[in-house]
């Protein structure tokens, strides 16, 4: 077989073998890496890493320290952002090192590969190749190709979700609002104030004297916000209340209740 196309067909069983429906980005890193002999990063235009593996013959202590921070170092996010197609080989005989602190790399005749990851237009993410001593050959450059095209969809894919998952949030945030009476969505309100940090351990009586309520109110405020899947709670006894957020969208949408209320549905 063909070196080239037994590369993608093992590619595509990594795929396959996934424990879940994502596609593994740490994983298609590693074996990019092992069978490339090189580090590759996957990163968004801010700098964000969200996949990486590095070469066992070109590990570097410093670049595993600035790996710890999770972010790219401004060099290539400037690359990425003035590189709008695949471009291989870039080539430095003696490389300075990317690392802040440290002057010249420990490794010579480093080449580059960056590849853009467009989504509708928009340049979304970048995957970046390093290698050392030896350039990237045509095969290769094609196996590279590949694996970002498999990137793109993935991003398509997950940014499909997400818009799904907050249309999903501000549904079921609006039916938990519409259950609630006016005293109720009062609240509900301070309620998403205090769970400022996501989660929080509450004292119920002492929350609903702060608002000049009974604890009763509170506690069926809690159980409609609770049967709509907006957050959820556990009593610690003595303690108080675990409270947690599960709703992103329903502080917005409580805002917007106050300004504008919905209006009754049919």
């Amino acid at each position: 077989m063909n070196p080239i196309l037994n590369k993608v067909k093992q590619l595509n069983d990594l795929l396959r073998r996934s424990s879940s429906a994502l596609v593994p980005f740490q994983e298609l890193c590693t074996y990019l890496s092992e069978i490339l002999d090189t580090n590759i990063y996957l990163f968004y235009p801010s700098g964000e890493i969200f996949g990486f593996a590095t070469a066992a013959s070109s590990r570097c202590p410093y670049n595993e320290e600035a790996l710890q921070k999770n972010e790219m170092p401004a060099n290539y996010i400037c690359m990425l952002s003035e590189t709008d197609s695949a471009v291989y080989n870039i080539h430095e005989g003696y490389p300075l090192c990317t690392c802040s602190g440290v002057s010249h790399c420990i490794f010579q005749e480093r080449y580059y590969g960056i590849l853009p990851i467009f989504l509708g237009g928009a340049k979304v993410a970048g995957m970046l190749l390093i290698r050392y001593s030896s350039p990237f050959d045509e095969a290769e450059e094609i196996l590279c190709d590949y694996a970002s095209l498999v990137i793109a969809f993935e991003l398509v894919r997950q940014r499909q979700e997400r818009i799904e998952r907050q249309a999903n949030d501000i549904v079921s945030a609006r039916i938990a609002i519409r259950s609630l009476s006016f005293t109720e969505r009062k609240i509900a309100q301070a309620l998403v104030r205090e769970l400022g940090n996501q989660e929080q351990v509450m004292v119920l009586s002492t929350f609903a004297e702060s608002l000049f309520v009974t604890r009763s109110i509170v506690s069926s405020a809690l159980r409609k916000l609770e049967s709509a899947g907006t957050i959820c709670t556990k009593s610690l006894g003595v303690k108080g209340t675990y409270i947690r957020l599960l709703n992103s969208a329903l502080e917005d949408e409580l805002k917007k209740a106050t300004l504008s209320p919905f209006p009754p549905e049919a």
